[in-house]
């Protein structure tokens, strides 16, 4: 189980959300930095921390 701002999550659900993670921050580090626009950088607002239940 994860902790999430949204609640907690299960192993499954957490590997989604580290997918989709991965690819927002990838997405946003392909952009040349003199193309990155606010909605690029906004868009790593949707990045979600996970954190580890004991």
């Amino acid at each position: 189980m994860y902790n999430t701002a949204n609640g907690k999550v299960n192993d499954d659900e957490a590997a989604i959300i580290e997918n989709l993670n991965h690819e927002i921050w990838e997405t946003f580090w392909k952009i040349p930095r003199d193309k990155r626009t606010r909605e690029h950088w906004e868009k790593l607002f949707d990045i979600q921390i996970l954190v580890k239940s004991k």
